[in-house]
């Protein structure tokens, strides 16, 4: 579904940030997410060293706060210590209990994992038995040897959905790595794309995938943050579904976008493009936050750090669509992709333009063969963020 069909009512109806609050608010962001990553590797290190130094430091604040005391130090000086020494005893009682929920979650991880090796399994026996097309749609091996410099002990395991769809599941050693890149021949006829545009409430992705049949989808646009009514601020850009307008690009706050026509052929804006212009045969529009690649180009500029990333982009004919999501911020599992990393990566696919989408914790990617999400979010162990809009493909029966 979708909200809004005039271009006015919609960018009115939008809550709008001064540009100094959405600079300080981003910032914030990226603060966080520098302090969530510098304590998820704390929880690497060994949990008995951890307990004996605590107990070791708790001791010797008390031994300080008895010794004081004895001195007739003021009593709230050794009150604090006390205190310190109380909270180092919790602090490591606290960590003890992370990790036992950690190790959980690393089995939860291991049965997905298994889950999804199976999934794939049958899948390939479907291609032995000649039910499905046998050869991918793009050259998996030769990609694999191009990103073997860059990304060690990378490996990389395409399955073919249908006639029209691939997903190429990878796991990277160095840096770790896990995520997968969806692969759709825009050619086929019976190959359809679905959206949809709530700008008053927002919903999961594998929800708008059920709803709508999807063979494949990706998150949309989350907004300013994850809470349920934050707006869309600056992260705003062309959208059109089934022929109408949803929302325009805002002067002076360019957005890269991806426009299909009726035969799904499509075509790609840069963010740096100047003619901006929605066409005619433009049928369906989204649009992105950064150019990933532009005319075969990778894009260098540093977009934040390692973060879990959605990607959009296609081939130079503009016939085959590439659907990427890598999980990030999970220092056991993904640490994510940097913006030069998502373009050497697409690259070897032979993508030829790509934006790089909402990212962080509402990056998800569903696959319906698999039952449900085929990544691994970043919020709270794994959970799904809802956001504004979505993407998928469903086909015409």
């Amino acid at each position: 579904m979708f909200a809004f069909s005039d271009d006015s009512a919609v960018l009115a109806a939008l809550p709008q940030e001064p540009a100094a609050e959405q600079t300080l608010r981003e910032t914030v962001n990226v603060c966080i997410d520098a302090i969530v990553s510098t304590l998820q590797r704390l929880l690497e290190l060994p949990l008995v060293g951890v307990l004996v130094g605590s107990a070791l430091l708790a001791a010797l604040l008390w031994l300080a706060a008895w010794w004081r005391a004895r001195r007739g130090a003021r009593p709230w000086s050794v009150g604090l210590l006390r205190i310190a020494g109380v909270l180092v005893v919790v602090a490591a009682v606290m960590f003890a209990v992370d990790r036992r929920l950690l190790r959980q979650q690393e089995r939860l991880q291991q049965l997905r994992a298994q889950a999804l090796a199976a999934t794939c399994d049958n899948l390939e026996r479907l291609q032995q038995l000649g039910l499905v097309r046998a050869e991918p749609l793009v050259d998996v091996a030769a990609a694999g040897a191009a990103l073997q410099a860059q990304f060690a002990g990378l490996r990389l395991r395409p399955v073919v959905l249908d006639d029209a769809t691939d997903l190429v599941l990878f796991e990277g050693r160095e840096p770790l790595l896990s995520g997968a890149l969806a692969v759709v021949d825009l050619r086929q006829p019976s190959v359809q794309i679905a959206m949809d545009a709530d700008f008053t409430a927002k919903t999961m992705t594998s929800a708008f995938a059920r709803t709508h049949g999807c063979t494949v989808a990706i998150n949309g646009e989350a907004g300013n943050s994850p809470q349920p009514d934050c707006g869309l601020g600056r992260w705003t850009g062309h959208m059109r579904i089934a022929g109408v307008d949803v929302l325009r690009e805002q002067p002076g706050n360019p957005r890269p976008f991806l426009a299909f026509d009726r035969e799904r052929r499509a075509r790609f804006v840069a963010a740096g493009a100047a003619e901006r212009s929605l066409q005619p045969t433009d049928h369906d529009v989204i649009w992105g936050r950064m150019d990933a690649i532009v005319d075969g180009v990778v894009q260098t500029e540093a977009w934040r750090f390692n973060q879990p990333r959605t990607v959009m982009g296609i081939d130079r004919a503009g016939e085959r669509l590439f659907l990427l999501v890598v999980d990030g911020r999970q220092p056991r599992h993904s640490v994510g992709f940097t913006r030069p990393q998502v373009g050497a990566f697409l690259h070897a696919f032979g993508v030829h333009d790509a934006m790089l989408c909402d990212e962080g914790g509402s990056a998800c990617l569903y696959a319906a063969a698999f039952g449900g999400l085929v990544t691994v979010p970043s919020d709270d162990q794994g959970e799904e963020r809802p956001t504004y809009t979505h993407f998928g493909i469903t086909r015409r029966k």
